[in-house]
């Protein structure tokens, strides 16, 4: 399988909201047991197919 960029802009999205409501970026991803590297990827919009 290889990764493939399929929501450019999703990034960007992300990065906005975040900054928006003020979220601490570790936090969120300890409270939705999500991994950096996981975070990463869906902030690059990536898909694994």
């Amino acid at each position: 399988m290889e990764n493939k960029i399929v929501h450019p802009k999703l990034g960007e999205f992300i990065e906005k909201v975040l900054k928006v409501a003020h979220v601490n970026l570790s936090k969120m991803c300890q409270e939705i047991h999500m991994g950096p590297a996981t975070y990463q990827k869906v902030k690059k919009g990536k898909k694994k197919i």
